[in-house]
């Protein structure tokens, strides 16, 4: 009942925004002052921008680290939250060259993967959305599952597929302060995974994702004032 209950949460957001589209700013800001959240897991208004330890594999069995920071941008409120598309901002960094220097199609995928897609945040949950080119497009006809699924939540939420269950696989732990959301698609070998971490007062703190055998793998690690 609950997953049913979860589905029907993420059905109703998905038509809210589809509907609200037309009204939404273009423009978007990419700061925390454009910040309206009253979620004390996600990002609040008027901090710092935060740095984050980055690995990635950009193919052809090459990894890079480099120091990164995440670009959040505002798409709209509206009246149960707001809705915030996260992207990964690598100019200046040791990626940034590597990807000026290369090209092919295993790049490209890759850059896409940069844009982490849309988080909307209401008071109690983050819900996650895959990333898609043009927001005004979402439609119950071009998304799959998941077609959303919670990434944040005061309560553990179990999974929604027995361990041995083949398909995909959403669930959330409580860590102490922390909310740790697990994605991923035990259909296939290479099936795509995606971890985030919350921490209340601080926002994401870990984020991975990529598919089977670490194929694209992107991971960004908090670096916490001090270190």
């Amino acid at each position: 009942m609950k997953y049913h209950k979860v589905f029907l949460i993420c059905l109703i957001t998905v038509m809210m925004v589809f509907n609200s589209c037309a009204k939404m700013s273009t423009s978007g800001s990419d700061n925390t002052e454009s910040i309206n959240s009253n979620n004390s897991f996600f990002f609040q208004n008027g901090e710092s921008i935060k740095k984050y330890n980055g690995t990635f594999d950009i193919g052809e069995d090459e990894w890079v680290k480099a120091v990164v920071t995440l670009q959040i941008i505002n798409m709209g409120s509206y009246q149960n939250g707001a809705l915030y598309n996260i992207k990964i901002n690598v100019e200046g960094s040791e990626l940034s060259k590597k990807l000026t220097d290369n090209s092919g199609e295993y790049i490209n995928d890759f850059i896409k993967q940069l844009n982490l897609g849309y988080l909307y945040v209401e008071e109690g949950e983050i819900y996650k959305y895959p990333v898609i080119d043009n927001i005004s497009t979402m439609s119950l006809g071009i998304i799959n599952l998941p077609a959303c699924y919670i990434t944040c939540q005061e309560e553990e939420l179990k999974d929604t597929l027995g361990a041995e269950e083949k398909g995909w696989h959403s669930y959330v732990m409580v860590n102490g302060d922390q909310r740790e959301s697990h994605l991923y698609n035990s259909a296939v070998e290479t099936g795509y995974y995606e971890h985030i971490t919350w921490e209340k007062g601080v926002g994401l703190v870990h984020y991975e994702s990529g598919y089977g055998a670490e194929r694209q793998k992107i991971e960004l690690e908090l670096i916490r004032s001090g270190e």
